[in-house]
């Protein structure tokens, strides 16, 4: 999740890509195709990163922890003839 970030090939290229752009004009058609190059690179890079765990899920995950720490905790100080795991949502 907290990766570090790995200097890739296309990291390099696209350094390579925007270094071009800078030589050239606006207006030249070159501009144009090293732009349509750096998207197509952007794109390549995203590809390359590691799905990352949402906020959400993660303060999900705490809260049937937290659930669950609590039903033990009370399980523990009061005996609880019924089965409280009963009571926590089904995984998908």
């Amino acid at each position: 999740m907290f990766a570090p970030k790995v200097n890739t090939y296309v990291d390099g290229e696209i350094s390579r890509v925007v270094m071009a752009l800078q030589n050239q004009e606006v207006t030249d058609e070159k501009y144009d195709t090293l732009l349509n190059r750096l998207g197509k690179l952007h794109g390549m890079r995203q590809d390359e990163k590691p799905d990352t765990v949402s906020s959400d899920t993660i303060a999900l995950i705490a809260a049937n922890i937290l659930g669950i720490l609590l039903i033990i905790r009370h399980e523990n100080v009061n005996v609880i003839s019924t089965k409280a795991f009963s009571m926590l949502p089904r995984p998908r």
